[in-house]
């Protein structure tokens, strides 16, 4: 039998098995990135706990030690959340903010610390802030929109409990 190969049927099912394997760790190990998808109206808000239903004020944040993606259905919702992360200031987070033009067949994801905010927006949580991804009259950036959201506080719309979960202080008397 020289020049002739022979490999068991046991044996080449042994290959396979290696081979997917190595793809599975290599395809795990791999560093994850950008906004996922988001199942509207199943999937629920990291903070709140409400389900995720309006495209146009979605938000979501990457971070930690897992580089876990977070979802929020309103963008207050997001930064109140972050603001009790032991990574918060970790510059390899990914903050993302669904413009407000977004519907949920397309949903158009902005870098959230460059995008624009306009304020008076009738949101999931009641927090009143759009986002859009140019300057624009009455727009401001993410660190004035910011500072007036942690101001103003957690939304009454968010259970005391669900605050208190996240770390964060209750507001039980609004």
């Amino acid at each position: 039998m020289s020049g002739v190969f022979a490999i068991s049927r046991r044996a080449l099912l042994g290959l396979f098995g290696a081979a997917a394997s190595a793809l599975l760790v290599q395809g795990c190990s791999e560093e994850k990135s950008g906004p996922e998808h988001i199942h509207w109206d199943r999937d629920s808000c990291e903070l709140c706990r409400m389900l995720i239903s309006d495209a146009r004020f979605a938000a979501q944040i990457r971070g930690g030690e897992k580089r876990e993606n977070f979802l929020f259905d309103d963008f207050g919702d997001a930064i109140h959340w972050l603001s009790v992360q032991p990574w918060k200031d970790d510059p390899a987070v990914e903050f993302w903010i669904a413009d407000m033009h977004s519907t949920r067949d397309k949903p158009i994801w902005l870098e959230a610390r460059s995008a624009w905010y306009v304020e008076g927006q009738v949101t999931p949580m009641d927090y009143g802030w759009g986002a859009v991804s140019g300057k624009t009259e009455n727009a401001v950036s993410f660190e004035i929109m910011r500072e007036k959201v942690m101001e103003r506080g957690c939304s009454t719309r968010c259970l005391p409990e669900h605050q208190e979960a996240a770390g964060l202080p209750a507001e039980k008397d609004k």
